[in-house]
C-alpha cells in the first residue's frame, strides 16, 4: 500500500476551490470535499469545524489573492484614483472563472449574514465612503459603481455578458474615467 497523502489545510481549500468552479458553494459538503482530496471525511472535518467555516477561508483565500494584485497594481499610500483606477483594471483582467468561483463564495457570505464587515471593509479601501467632491471624484464613483454592477451581473446573476462585451464596457468605463491600458484580448 502507497504512503498516505499528506493532508493540509492549503490542499483541502484547492479541492473545495475546484468542486466550487464546477458547481457552486451550495453542493460543497464535508464528504463531497473528503472524495476529491481522498482523504477521510474526518479529516476534513479535524481542520473544518463547519462548512461555514470552510466557506469562510476559501473567501479569505481569495480576498487575500485580490488584496495582493490590488496592492500591488495601486501602490503604497494610493489616492482613491489610484485605488479605483486599479480595482477597474484588476477587474477587468480578470478570468471570468476566478470571478464567478468569488461570486459563489460572496453569494454564500451573504447568504450567511456575518460577513458584512469584510465587505464593508474592502469597499471602503477602494472608494473611501462614496462621497465626492469635485467632477474627477464623482466620475470614479461612477466608474467603481459601474465595474460592480457589470460584474454582478455577469456572475451573480448570470446575465449573458461576452468576453467581448466586457472588455468593450470596460473600455468605456476607462474612458469616462480617463485611463486606457486594458490587457489586449
Amino acid at each position: 500500500m502507497g504512503r498516505p497523502k499528506e493532508l493540509s489545510r492549503d490542499r483541502l481549500l484547492e479541492a473545495a476551490q475546484s468542486i466550487i468552479a464546477q458547481s457552486s458553494p451550495a453542493t460543497l459538503s464535508f464528504g463531497i470535499l473528503a472524495a476529491v482530496a481522498g482523504v477521510p471525511k474526518s479529516s476534513v472535518q479535524a481542520i473544518f469545524r463547519s462548512k461555514q467555516e470552510l466557506l469562510d477561508a476559501l473567501l479569505d483565500r481569495a480576498s487575500d489573492a485580490e488584496r495582493s494584485r490590488f496592492e500591488a497594481r495601486a501602490g503604497p499610500d494610493a489616492s482613491i484614483a489610484a485605488k479605483v483606477r486599479a480595482h477597474i483594471a484588476i477587474t477587468a483582467s480578470e478570468d471570468a472563472q476566478a470571478q464567478s468561483r468569488i461570486a459563489a463564495l460572496l453569494a454564500g457570505m451573504a447568504g450567511a449574514g456575518d460577513r458584512s464587515e469584510v465587505a464593508t471593509q474592502w469597499c471602503s479601501e477602494r472608494v473611501g465612503d462614496l462621497s465626492s467632491r469635485t467632477g474627477e471624484e464623482a466620475r470614479l464613483r461612477l466608474a467603481f459603481l459601474a465595474s460592480e454592477g457589470l460584474f454582478f451581473l455577469r456572475h451573480v446573476l448570470q446575465f449573458p455578458v461576452s468576453d467581448t462585451l466586457w472588455r468593450e464596457i470596460f473600455g468605456d468605463i476607462e474612458a469616462m474615467i480617463g485611463e486606457a491600458g486594458l490587457p489586449p484580448q
